[in-house]
């Protein structure tokens, strides 16, 4: 959880490898009206997703590029209210087969 100023952004970073899926699960728990912004920006700064004004939300996608993905979010649109924030990033690396054990090897 964190603290979103009135009129501010909090910017999260996670760096991965190409092919990972990143999840993100967020909400707003208190605060005026419950509703911020959310930006998901690739390596190279374009927008992967973007939510306006939402509550909670939810966002599963496959990384095409690797390198450090930004998730912001930002209560520009409120002056007077900040905002407290719960989120969630999963990265979910995938399985290299030639590691995993094979049932011929267990004894």
């Amino acid at each position: 959880s964190f603290d979103l100023a009135a009129g501010g952004e909090e910017c999260l970073y996670e760096e991965v490898h190409q092919g990972v899926q990143i999840s993100i699960a967020y909400a707003v728990v208190s605060g005026a009206h419950l509703d911020i912004d959310l930006q998901i920006l690739d390596p190279d700064g374009a927008v992967e997703f973007r939510d306006i004004k939402q509550g909670e939300g939810k966002h599963i996608f496959n990384a095409e590029k690797g390198g450090i993905y930004k998730f912001c979010f930002s209560n520009r649109m409120s002056y007077m209210t900040h905002k407290v924030v719960r989120v969630v990033i999963n990265v979910s690396e995938s399985e290299d087969e030639s590691k995993l054990a094979k049932k011929e090897n267990m004894d």
